[in-house]
Parts: C-alpha cells; structure tokens; sequence
C-alpha cells in the first residue's frame, strides 16, 4: 500500500479561518456561543467546546477571524457550513501555521 505524502498536523499548529456572518454581528460573545451551537449541532457537546480564539473582528466588515488547532479545523468547517441558525457562516480562507516561539 503507498503512503501518504502529506505529513500528519504538527499537535502544536493552527489554523486561521476567515469567516463571513451572515448578518454581520460585532458581538463576539454572540458569535461565540454561535459557533459553539454550531459545534454541538453537528458534533455533539464534545466538540462544543473546542477551543478557538478571534483573531480578527473588525468593526466594518461581515468577516471575522478565528485561530483554532490545526488537528480541530476540519470540525469547524464543517460544523460551520452544516448549522442552521440565526447566523450563517461561509468559510472564505484557511490558513495553516505554526506559532513562533
């Protein structure tokens, strides 16, 4: 059987997802609890409360940006694109880093 190429997640990489809200929202506490309503929809209570940080929330614009674990980032695309809520999310960018020391 042939191997992978592509190298498993480094435990300590993350991942930046640039989300646009539909309607916007400013509150992040609100977006929050969202996305955490998002995580339980689809995944149960042991993915809603998966850590996850913004990075960005700018007070002029629909998108925001959320820092999560490289290793939980498929869980919040796709628990994003599956809820159905007040708000709705769309999954604009995904970018994998590691954080420097």
């Amino acid at each position: 059987m042939p191997r992978s190429k592509t190298k498993p997640a480094h435990r300590d990489s993350l991942t930046r997802l640039r989300l646009t809200v539909t309607p916007p929202s400013k509150d992040e506490l609100l977006l929050r609890q969202t996305i955490q309503q998002a995580l339980e929809q689809t995944f149960g209570l042991s993915r809603a409360f998966t850590y996850f940080d913004f990075v960005v929330n700018e007070t002029d614009s629909d998108e925001i940006v959320i820092q999560v674990a490289t290793l939980d980032a498929s869980y919040f695309t796709a628990a994003l694109a599956a809820f159905s809520g007040h708000n709705t999310f769309s999954v604009k960018e995904q970018v994998d880093f590691l954080p420097e020391d």
